[in-house]
């Protein structure tokens, strides 16, 4: 759930840029994060680097436990949002662009997630140790509700209440899980999550989305403290969307299916010792492994990825290594970093003619080295340089980095441009 944009306390250090993807795992995304996703993360509004801060929870099953308002949190604690909690949870948030407010249901079993623009409400202003709520409707409210408080069954209800255009949008979705029989903890064994036009599940279903797991694994690639000990995110997963068909009279009619894909994951948790076996699950340590797009037709197509292997490494373990396109397009990533280097190097080739991932040092390839305050790159194709350039930066007064200067050259041969360079030049 957005909060709106916010500043961030955006680190000096460039080479700890290099280090936050492997740590943060696939909590951003079904990847961890590159050094430029992560740089232009903090650095892309020039000086002032306000981006989106998000309401999360951390939860692998659908249980109790997201009906109730402690168990949200702020997705970057090095935002400069301000931030009110009572008893503990969040109750209130204020960012640069807008107010949200957070208030369990008198009912019990759920909570109200509201947020309000600033620019279409008064100046907001303290009341008791809180902000003082908007008379106006809130732009976005969202409902989570556990439908069968006080009992856990495995479901909640999601309403979402949109009032950015001309009229209100409602939506609600159920969320339901089934597991494994005997399983402890629970094994997930399917997820459905239905949507109903407007608030609660009485409504017509809009859409559909059936999640159905199998091939629970054996131990992944960052292994397991026991031969055969199944982890958590070691699964297959086949997942079929369906959505309403509409007439020409805009009434809505049978479910149709739009995607049907199946996806393979391992468990990257790194195992830190202990009595019992390590069944992972940590957040942030699922990998794609692959996924099949069109499933079970004759398009199918399948990309495939892989990942570096260094769990006593935590500045790489996890991070993408290669990935291989259905069009045969391919991309390889080396790291040499460390938790405690001072230079990180970066190498990305890809796909150039027919040059093979096997006889990738013939293709294009681009070499960043990252320091304190200072990236350099290089980029050459079959040994040849095209394209090299440099970043710097420096602190503003206030602890905030500088935009970066640059400066490079090119060669107009074809190849992508680099985004730093300032300046073009023939290379002999």
């Amino acid at each position: 759930m957005s909060l709106g944009s916010t500043e961030y306390a955006a680190t000096e250090s460039l080479i700890d840029y290099s280090r936050v993807g492997a740590l943060e795992g696939s909590l951003r995304g079904s990847q961890p994060r590159s050094f430029s996703d992560i740089y232009n993360f903090y650095n892309s509004g020039g000086t002032v680097n306000r981006q989106e801060l998000l309401l999360t929870f951390d939860e692998k099953t659908v249980t109790a436990a997201i009906a109730d308002p402690s168990i949200l949190k702020i997705d970057s604690p090095d935002s400069k949002a301000s931030v009110i909690k009572q008893n503990g949870n969040i109750r209130q948030v204020l960012t640069d662009t807008g107010l949200t407010d957070v208030e369990a249901l008198t009912s019990g079993g759920g909570y109200t997630v509201r947020f309000w623009a600033l620019s279409s409400i008064p100046a907001v202003t303290k009341v008791g140790g809180l902000y003082g709520i908007p008379q106006e409707t809130p732009a976005f409210a969202y409902t989570f509700k556990n439908p069968d408080y006080p009992a856990d069954l495995n479901r909640i209800d999601r309403t979402t209440v949109e009032n950015t255009g001309g009229a209100a949008h409602t939506v609600t979705e159920r969320f339901e899980e089934t597991f494994v029989p005997g399983t402890d903890p629970k094994i997930p064994a399917t997820l459905t999550i239905t949507r109903y036009a407007g608030a609660g599940v009485t409504g017509a279903v809009v859409r559909e989305e059936k999640l159905t797991y199998s091939n629970r694994g054996t131990g992944s690639p960052s292994g397991a403290a026991a031969p055969g000990v199944r982890r958590y995110w070691d699964y297959d997963l086949e997942r079929e969307i369906s959505e309403a068909s509409v007439d020409a009279a805009g009434t809505l009619g049978a479910l149709v299916t739009i995607s049907h894909t199946y996806e393979k994951f391992a468990d990257f948790s790194v195992f830190e010792g202990g009595t019992g076996p390590d069944l992972g699950g940590k957040p942030g340590a699922r990998r794609m492994i692959s996924i099949t797009q069109g499933y079970d037709t004759q398009e199918a197509v399948e990309t495939v990825y892989t990942y570096i292997n260094e769990p006593t490494n935590k500045a790489v373990h996890g991070r993408l290594q290669s990935v291989v396109n259905p069009d045969g397009s391919w991309e390889y990533y080396e790291y040499v970093n460390s938790p405690s280097s001072s230079t990180a190097i970066e190498t990305k080739y890809s796909s150039w003619k027919n040059v093979t991932i096997a006889d990738r040092q013939n293709a294009r390839k681009t070499v960043t080295v990252i320091e304190a305050q200072k990236t350099t790159s290089e980029t050459t194709i079959a040994g040849q340089l095209i394209a090299k350039s440099e970043m710097i930066i420096s602190p503003l007064p206030d602890g905030r980095p500088s935009p970066p200067s640059a400066s490079g050259l090119e060669v107009k041969n074809g190849a992508p441009p680099s985004p730093h360079a300032t300046r073009e030049a023939a290379i002999p």
